[in-house]
């Protein structure tokens, strides 16, 4: 038995098999670009991260599977990020990359003068 590991980021993804040990039995990365369409935007092309996911999944699963199947899969992602899509699952726009996208920085001011940054904070509450 072996497990994969993927990890989606903001300039690349990579998906690693192990074996049970930790020994890593295959790895595979792919890149992709940042793009920046306007001011204070910052975002990925869903589909073209979609290619890399696949891609390097396959590359890294099927140099195990011949000889130990993939088990299990942890997933690693872009947090704050968002993908928009249609009934279809269809991406409607880029993936907008919330740590540097800063094309609702107005809207978040305003949410903050009107109830404050701690009722803003997704980490309210838990201490």
């Amino acid at each position: 038995m072996s497990l994969l590991g993927l990890d989606v980021g903001t300039t690349g993804c990579k998906a690693v098999a192990f074996d049970l040990s930790g020994r890593i039995l295959a790895s595979n990365y792919e890149r992709y670009p940042t793009r920046f369409p306007g001011p204070g935007q910052c975002e990925l092309d869903a589909d073209e991260v979609c290619r890399a996911v696949q891609k390097v999944i396959l590359g890294s699963a099927s140099t195990v599977c011949a000889t130990d199947a993939v088990e299990a899969v942890g997933i690693s992602t872009l947090g704050d990020s968002i993908t928009l899509i249609d009934e279809k699952g269809a991406p409607l726009s880029g993936t907008v990359l919330g740590a540097a996208d800063r094309r609702a920085a107005a809207q978040a001011d305003w949410l903050e003068e009107r109830i404050g940054r701690e009722a803003c904070s997704p980490l309210r509450g838990r201490r």
